[in-house]
């Protein structure tokens, strides 16, 4: 409260905030009449961890791509040291994650497999000192990654989506990728960053003139795809 709240006239404003604290719950497990102790397999160690430390440290792999110790570390320093997470905890966690999503990446794949053209892309990160890839497939509202030792052909051919795959695939001119689908495309992301450093390194107009066109057919394109049209209308194109 600020002011005098005697008086009628005032204004509403809000703080959201966070709280972060460790909970700790302790379960007892009583004896039957036998006086045997039947301990559910979740509670075999002294000390498991809940489904939200579980679920907090999967994101934070997956969507914040953090280390192992990384994660142990910031966990630890949330749960103001309650925690006592180790590394090997958070790989556990996942390892657990990947062997019980087999069936959900699976239907995701085959839901790919289904569309006429999937965008994909391999981002570079460093496992124990040596060069590795997370390769995504995705479409607007499914995404599969996969992990990856390389780039090349042989690489790609161990995948089941590539070697299943017959429609159109979106990306960034990898030529391994033109061993796979049936047609291809470039993402004008891509495109646009090779025409700004053709215009840097050159000074050409013409790649800067390319680069608006192609921006302008993207905001036309949107803009007919949010009043029903689902490609260009013949009369634009000519």
């Amino acid at each position: 409260m600020i002011g005098n709240a005697a008086g009628q006239k005032y204004v509403t404003k809000y703080v959201v905030d966070l709280a972060v604290e460790p909970m700790i719950t302790e379960i007892r497990i009583y004896a039957d009449k036998e006086g045997v102790l039947h301990i559910p397999k979740e509670y075999r160690s002294d000390v498991t961890y809940g489904a939200n430390v579980k679920a907090l440290a999967v994101s934070l792999y997956s969507e914040g791509v953090m280390s192992n110790d990384r994660i142990a570390s910031f966990l630890n320093a949330a749960g103001k040291g309650e925690l006592e997470l180790s590394e090997g905890s958070v790989y556990g966690f996942c390892k657990k994650l990947a062997s019980v999503s087999q069936t959900s990446i699976s239907n995701l794949e085959n839901e790919l497999l289904n569309q006429k053209v999937v965008a994909t892309d391999a981002t570079v990160v460093t496992v124990n000192g040596k060069q590795n890839y997370i390769r995504n497939f995705s479409i607007k509202n499914s995404v599969v990654y996969h992990a990856m030792g390389g780039k090349s052909i042989e690489a790609l051919k161990g995948l089941y989506f590539l070697k299943h795959y017959t429609g159109i695939l979106l990306h960034d001119h990898e030529t391994a990728l033109y061993h796979f689908g049936t047609d291809h495309a470039e993402c004008n992301v891509h495109i646009i960053r090779y025409l700004r450093k053709n215009t840097e390194e050159t000074g050409n107009a013409w790649s800067g003139e390319m680069s608006g066109l192609l921006c302008e057919m993207n905001r036309e394109r949107k803009e007919l795809l949010g009043q029903g049209f689902p490609s260009f209308p013949p009369a634009i194109l000519r």
